[in-house]
């Protein structure tokens, strides 16, 4: 039996945007596939595996005046977005 967690569960990011990443970990025969729920968070690199994995992701820049957020599914589990208005 697979058990994941991912850290950290909540990430800010500026009005700007960035890049980041969140922390999968798990057994090495465990399978994971990720997807984000925004077409503003872009996967970068591997979206799918087995084992432990930094996923890694950029945030575009938020042109509204209101913050907004997102998440990306990983292994069933999930990782927030938190952005802040833009600049």
């Amino acid at each position: 039996m697979c058990a994941y967690s991912i850290d950290p569960l909540t990430q800010f990011v500026k009005g700007k945007g960035d890049d980041d990443s969140v922390k999968l970990t798990t057994s090495s025969n465990c399978p994971w596939t990720a997807v984000s729920n925004a077409s503003w968070v872009q996967l970068k690199g591997d979206t799918s595996g087995t084992g432990s994995h930094d996923i890694h992701y950029a945030v575009d820049r938020n042109r509204s005046d209101e913050a907004r957020t997102a998440t990306i599914t990983i292994a069933g589990l999930q990782h927030t977005i938190v952005q802040a208005p833009g600049d």
